[in-house]
């Protein structure tokens, strides 16, 4: 089972790593804190939309997640 979701206010991914053992991929996250965008950068290949989720549009946000 693939079931595909976006991670929001996504930290460094520790809730995003019970999810993915779920069954669930992760298809883009949206984090403000540019320390844990880093961190999620530097440990997985999953997009990441750096800004506060309230300048987000739901566009960008599919289309980032592809």
């Amino acid at each position: 089972m693939n079931l595909n979701t976006i991670s929001l206010f996504s930290g460094a991914m520790g809730l995003d790593l019970g999810v993915e053992s779920a069954g669930f991929k992760i298809c883009a996250c949206v984090e403000m804190d540019k320390w844990a965008a880093q961190t999620i950068r530097r440990n997985t290949n999953i997009p990441v939309i750096e800004k506060d989720i309230n300048q987000v549009s739901t566009d960008e946000l599919l289309q980032t997640a592809g």
